[in-house]
C-alpha cells in the first residue's frame, strides 16, 4: 500500500483473482483498501475439484484440463498449473495472516456449462450438481468465503 494512502472501501468483491497475482502476498493490498470491519466475498478454485479448472503447462498433453491434476502435491501443480488451487484450510490461512477474519466457506458447485451435450448436462444438472454449494469437496469447483477485516 502507498505511503499516506487511507483504506477507503467498505466492501470488497474478488472473484477468480487470487490464484493469478504474482504472489500470494498481493492479498494485503485487498486487506490495506478494505476499512476495518469491512466487508469481502472471495472465491477461488477448488483444489478438490476433479478437473484443473486453468489449465497447466504440460508438453506431452495437448488437452490441459487433466482430470485429477489439481490432487498433485502443491509443489508439483504449482511448477506446472496455470494458477494457483486452494483447499479450505489454505486460503482460510492466506486471509487470516493478512488480517481478515473468515465468517463462512462453502463449496460452490460447478455449473455444468461447458458440457455441450444438453442431455448429459441437463442430467448432470438434475441428478449430480442439483445444488448451489455441497458439502462434497470434489463436487465443487470453487470455494466461496466471505470475510470481514479485523
Amino acid at each position: 500500500m502507498a505511503k499516506g494512502f487511507s483504506p477507503v472501501c467498505d466492501r470488497l468483491l474478488s472473484f477468480e483473482v487470487i490464484e493469478h497475482l504474482p504472489s500470494e502476498e498481493g492479498v494485503a493490498n485487498y486487506a490495506g483498501s478494505l476499512k476495518s470491519g469491512g466487508m469481502a466475498a472471495f472465491s477461488v478454485p477448488n483444489k478438490w475439484w476433479i478437473f484443473e479448472t486453468h489449465g497447466a503447462r504440460l508438453p506431452w498433453l495437448p488437452w490441459n484440463r487433466v482430470p485429477f491434476f489439481s490432487w498433485l502435491p502443491r509443489s508439483i501443480h504449482e511448477r506446472w498449473a496455470n494458477a494457483r488451487i486452494y483447499s479450505k484450510k489454505r486460503i482460510k490461512k492466506l486471509l487470516e495472516k493478512h488480517g481478515f477474519e473468515v465468517i463462512d466457506m462453502q463449496y460452490i458447485m460447478a455449473p455444468m456449462d461447458v458440457i455441450r451435450w444438453k442431455p448429459l448436462q441437463n442430467f448432470l444438472r438434475k441428478y449430480v450438481f442439483n445444488s448451489d454449494t455441497t458439502r462434497i469437496p470434489f463436487k465443487s469447483v470453487s470455494i466461496f468465503v466471505t470475510a470481514r477485516k479485523k
